[in-house]
């Protein structure tokens, strides 16, 4: 038997290596031929043929079950670590169990011992045993290469050295606890630990206690595997994962992944709310149903198509999502093959674009709208892109050029501006163009009637909402007639510049005239008036002296000679007062017409029989004085001199206009006929002989001027026989000069 059961082991582990290559599943054939040979050769040693058909039986299934792991390098680990733990649970049952072991079979065991310990430092994990206090007793080269420590740990507790990252150290402490304590015998855990170098690394320890038969602790042996690699890179995948999933709800995008043979339809679930399935899978045929039924048939001949012609396809179509609405979906697809050039499956991508069609759609509606507003307008109407050149012209543009889009896109138009203003246009339109400003400018356009006409031109820059520039927008008008209208305007204005310095030469000659009129009535009042004064005067002179020898009708006539003299000095002071109308001003002041009326009514010496009346609500004005003062003395004057009777009434009234007062002064005299109406304001024209009623004739001569001097009118209301009512207007600003 010395030799039976390694012959038995190497039977076994042949014919689990022969099944393995049947299966076709790629291995490294000589470390695991050496690990599965070294597995049944303890287990047929200490435990006997059963424990060792039972390990043939594990090895066989962990072999095949690799073949199905999708990560390699995972599967190594697994394949390595399960047939060295079962390695290790047998030799520690053996250890365990039959203390007495025949000196034959001791010697097998050794050799066994060391063909283990030869693979275990040559394993790719690191090996680590602690005592019952959790000290090394044992520290692999696979450990020393991983974590750059060697045997100096010998009899350390994890704790003496930095060797657990602080943050993982609940956790580490946690599975020793349970593992010493008994309340596990093996686990599986992963961590973080710092190298020698003071790097860290993630680790996946593979932990199993090895306890006596009072179920006591004697070790724990402690399988090593660096994933720092492989945990990277499942972060990286989750990180790149959330990446996508983020895009994929941003663009409101979904992927799906079809089975061509199966009709199996599975998607992610960003594309859940538009395919309105509940599922994150379904077939074929329910993603058909969901779409719109006049979209349909389009659809399915799109896809039909592609995988026919192995080819990818992007259409658009409509859908119907889970509240009723109907949604614009945007999809590509890319259709997959097998070996043999048949189409098996087919990959894609769905995007929400509802609101891309409603912006598409409101666009459209919004250039129409545009396009049929241009047209329509009565203008000119141009656009330019971003490089300068004109891309649209409205139809008013091309029925006055009588030429066609194509004709005057580009610099086309240019072909129809004045050669006089052709440099001074395009110089205009590019330095407000590179500038990005407003301009304005006029030239003259070829008509279709081969007229050229004055169009005025304003451009501004267009942006599109995001800032950026998009080019020019800009209208024309024709100003033919306008240029023409300013053309003769400008001669009048040459004519008028003309005119006024006539007028100014003519203003100075007034000027000297008027001085010298100034003169003239002064020397004419002065010259008149003297020898007027002499005659009256002699007049009396001679009265007195022959006084006793005067009969009646000799007195009479020396009183009508006075009276004559008197009424001559009244007519030079009216006539001097006439003429200095609007060439005497003084300055405005504030006059209170109801302390001013009561005044002029008392310097009249009115009969005391005579009723004058002032009706309330008289203004306050800010006008001049003196002027308006001449204006109620003559009025009321006239109607006191020429009423028929000493017992008259007189009514001073007035209306508040918008810009000026309504005055009325009412007597209920004689009245006047309606043909004298407008004499009684012309010079020396009166209604009754001066020898009855003295009078100048010059009274209301005076009123008319002064008032449209100011800038108001005067009227007469009346009719023979009852009374009449003179109107007048008075400013509520002074004018000003």
């Amino acid at each position: 038997m010395r030799y039976g059961v390694p012959i038995v082991a190497v039977i076994l582990a042949l014919l689990i290596k022969l099944l393995v290559d049947t299966l076709n599943i790629n291995s490294e054939k000589n470390s695991y031929f050496s690990l599965i040979f070294i597995a049944i050769l303890i287990g047929v040693l200490y435990g006997g043929i059963q424990r060792g058909m039972l390990t043939s039986v594990l090895a066989t299934f962990l072999q095949v079950k690799k073949h199905q792991e999708t990560r390699s390098g995972q599967s190594k680990t697994t394949l390595a670590t399960t047939s060295l733990v079962s390695l290790v649970n047998t030799y520690r049952q053996k250890l365990q169990g039959d203390r007495a072991i025949p000196t034959q079979k001791q010697e097998t065991t050794q050799d066994a011992l060391q063909i283990l310990s030869f693979h275990l430092e040559n394993s790719p994990l690191a090996v680590i045993e602690w005592d019952s206090n959790f000290r090394v007793i044992k520290w692999s080269q696979q450990a020393e290469t991983l974590f750059g420590w060697d045997d100096q740990l010998m009899g350390k507790h994890p704790s003496e050295w930095k060797f657990v990252v602080p943050e993982d150290l609940a956790s580490v402490n946690g599975v020793v606890s349970r593992l010493l304590n008994g309340s596990e015998r093996r686990n599986i855990s992963q961590n973080r630990n710092y190298r020698k170098d003071g790097s860290i690394i993630y680790c996946e320890w593979y932990n199993s206690a090895l306890v006596d038969e009072s179920g006591n602790v004697v070790s724990v042996l402690s399988l090593v595997l660096d994933i720092t690699e492989r945990q990277q890179t499942e972060a990286a995948l989750r990180k790149s994962e959330e990446r996508l999933r983020l895009s994929l709800d941003a663009g409101v995008m979904g992927i799906w992944d079809w089975n061509i043979l199966t009709g199996e339809l599975a998607w992610s679930d960003t594309l859940e709310p538009m395919n309105a399935i509940a599922t994150g899978s379904g077939t074929f045929a329910d993603f058909i149903e969901k779409i719109y039924p006049e979209d349909r048939e389009f659809v399915e001949k799109a896809i039909a198509q592609s995988v026919e012609q192995k080819t990818n396809y992007a259409i658009e179509f409509r859908i119907i999502s889970p509240n009723g609405n109907i949604c614009w979906i945007g999809g590509k697809g890319q259709v997959f093959c097998d070996e043999t050039g048949n189409a098996v499956r087919m990959l894609g991508v769905c995007m929400d674009i509802t609101e891309n069609k409603r912006s598409q759609a409101a666009l459209r509606e919004s250039e129409e709208r545009f396009r049929t507003m241009a047209d329509s307008a009565p203008v000119l109407l141009w656009m330019s892109g971003t490089d300068a050149l004109c891309n649209f012209f409205n139809q008013s543009w091309l029925t006055f050029r009588g030429r066609t889009l194509e004709e005057e896109m580009g610099n086309g138009w240019t072909q129809g501006v004045h050669r006089d203003d052709f440099q001074r246009c395009l110089d205009t339109y590019m330095t407000a163009f590179n500038a990005r400003e407003n301009f304005q400018m006029e030239y003259r356009l070829l008509r279709a009637d081969g007229e050229y006409r004055w169009v005025l031109d304003r451009g501004r820059p267009r942006f599109i909402p995001d800032g950026t520039f998009a080019g020019y927008i800009g209208s024309c008008i024709d100003i033919t007639e306008r240029k023409k209208t300013e053309e003769d305007l400008l001669t009048r204005a040459k004519e008028l510049t003309r005119l006024s310095g006539i007028l100014a030469q003519t203003n100075i000659d007034l000027e000297k005239r008027n001085k010298e009129l100034d003169q003239f009535a002064y020397i004419v009042s002065h010259d008149l008036k003297a020898p007027l004064r002499a005659i009256a005067n002699l007049s009396t002179w001679i009265e007195e002296d022959i006084e006793d020898k005067l009969d009646p009708e000799t007195r009479r006539n020396m009183d009508l000679l006075r009276g004559r003299v008197h009424r001559m000095e009244a007519l030079i002071n009216a006539l001097l007062q006439y003429s200095r109308i609007g060439r005497v001003n003084k300055p405005p002041e504030l006059v209170n017409l109801a302390t001013l009326l009561p005044n002029i009514i008392g310097s009249l010496a009115a009969p005391p029989t005579f009723t004058i009346t002032i009706e309330p609500g008289m203004p306050t004005l800010f006008t001049q004085r003196l002027l308006l003062e001449q204006v109620f003395a003559n009025l009321l004057s006239n109607c006191i001199k020429h009423h028929p009777w000493s017992e008259g009434n007189v009514t001073i009234s007035v209306q508040n206009r918008e810009t000026c007062y309504e005055f009325a002064v009412v007597d209920d005299g004689n009245g006047i006929a309606p043909q004298y109406h407008e004499k009684v304001f012309v010079m020396f024209q009166t209604l009754e002989a001066r020898d009855k009623v003295e009078n100048t004739g010059v009274g209301l001569a005076i009123v008319k001027k002064i008032i449209e001097q100011q800038g108001g009118t005067i009227w007469l209301e009346s009719q023979l026989g009852q009374g009449a009512t003179f109107y007048f207007t008075w400013p509520k600003q002074a004018k000003s000069k």
